[in-house]
């Protein structure tokens, strides 16, 4: 996903004889002619990456964001693309952490990014998810650190409760489930920020945005991809092993379990959720593993 997440195009594109891969030899006998074999070239051009993420956007409709369709006509966005293919090739050939490819040919460029962008991006999804289960357990551990009972909060209120402390409401968004991109794009926009400086400046430089605040959404539009363990409602720092907050679609302040769990992934088809414990440790983890979990506190 780095790879794409850099596309970036070079000059105009160069005529090599391998850089299209749709031409087809007339066919004097009739019937569809052969597609011909293609013969690798030293680099990439342009016209080389450009076809071939064109053929893998046509395969792949749903992978490629506006953004990233857009940034495939940024010229300098696609030479960066190019340059960072080709600085990488070794012994005509890719061996890249996100995409391997064999050949520096288009077909081999556009295999790559069909059969292996999209596990790239499916754990890079995972890892973000991660990241939002441990900052909603940090939030937590805030509320009740300040408590005066020093316990959780309510599981019906969970939500509620961490969101003044949140930066933003995307921390409450799955990269993992398909409304997120609708809801993240949904966000108040960043503003500049509305203070003066100290001292007059001759700068003509924006002010820098502020970040996001929680706030503007009404009640109406809140969602939370992320649950917490009802068990775990309005208990002190006990179980630090147990599972505190688990990637879950119940709804803003949804609470509950196991099950839960297990229905959301069947649901959305994931090979692993995240999880995060009061202990301080979070993880994605398999069905198998989640089964495996505390979700019960010892008395």
């Amino acid at each position: 996903m780095a790879v794409l997440a850099g596309c970036g195009g070079g000059e105009g594109g160069g005529s090599e004889q391998n850089q299209s891969s749709t031409q087809k030899p007339d066919n004097s006998e009739g019937g569809q002619a052969a597609k011909p074999t293609q013969q690798p070239a030293e680099k990439f051009t342009t016209e080389m990456v450009k076809e071939a993420l064109a053929a893998a956007q046509e395969q792949l409709p749903d992978f490629f964001s506006k953004g990233a369709s857009d940034k495939m006509k940024d010229p300098e966005a696609l030479k960066e693309f190019v340059d960072i293919l080709n600085k990488q090739i070794v012994d005509g050939k890719i061996n890249d952490p996100v995409m391997k490819i064999d050949a520096i040919t288009v077909d081999a460029l556009t295999e790559a990014m069909v059969t292996q962008l999209p596990e790239a991006k499916k754990r890079e999804n995972i890892y973000k998810s991660t990241n939002n289960a441990k900052q909603l357990m940090s939030l937590l551990i805030s509320c009740m650190v300040n408590s005066p009972s020093e316990t959780f909060p309510s599981s019906n209120k969970w939500c509620d409760a961490a969101l003044p402390k949140a930066r933003t409401f995307a921390i409450f968004y799955s990269p993992q489930h398909p409304d997120t991109p609708k809801l993240r794009e949904s966000l108040p926009k960043l503003k500049p920020a509305t203070t003066e400086p100290a001292e007059p400046s001759a700068s003509t430089k924006p002010p820098a945005p502020v970040p996001e605040k929680p706030s503007p959404l009404p009640n109406g539009n809140r969602v939370s991809h992320y649950a917490m363990n009802k068990a775990m409602s309005g208990k002190g720092y006990i179980g630090a092993d147990v599972v505190l907050v688990f990637e879950c679609d119940l709804g803003w302040n949804g609470a509950g379990g196991l099950d839960d769990a297990l229905k959301y992934m069947n649901k959305f088809k994931l090979e692993k959720i995240a999880v995060a414990t009061p202990e301080g440790s979070s993880g994605a983890v398999t069905r198998d593993e989640l089964k495996k979990l505390k979700w019960v506190p010892l008395e």
